[in-house]
């Protein structure tokens, strides 16, 4: 339970270490994200960045532009989506003890997850909202 905690709360530190851009500023939450795969595993992993998105969804400013529900307006959203299938997968490819090179091959299918996810939101947001 506590390293749960500690990466959500890792994740949402990574929120506010950013460089600012227009609609989607850069973070370091991707990287807690992989963090979270690699070292609990897929489904502790992944219950760290639900814990994460929860928290900001219920008003904790968590998020890079704050939090609330309305935040699943934002362009942005959809990478919080794929923070939680990112740790996941993540988690899922490293497997119980992974090498260099598994782990950065998780790493790489956890990102690959997290911007599929907020690019296909973000152009359905753009396009139709």
């Amino acid at each position: 339970m506590v390293p749960v905690a500690l990466l959500a709360a890792l994740t949402a530190v990574g929120a506010h270490l950013r460089i600012p851009l227009p609609y989607v500023p850069i973070t370091l939450q991707a990287t807690f994200v992989c963090l979270a795969g690699l070292l609990l595993g897929p489904w502790r992993g992944g219950a760290s960045q639900i814990v994460y998105v929860t928290a900001g969804l219920v008003g904790f400013p968590v998020f890079a532009r704050g939090g609330g529900l309305h935040y699943v307006l934002e362009p942005s959203f959809g990478y919080l989506l794929g923070f939680i299938a990112g740790a996941c997968i993540c988690g899922l490819v490293a497997g119980p003890a992974p090498g260099f090179w598994r782990a950065l091959l998780a790493a790489w299918a956890g990102m690959l997850a997290i911007y599929t996810a907020g690019v296909v939101v973000l152009y359905l947001n753009l396009r139709f909202v």
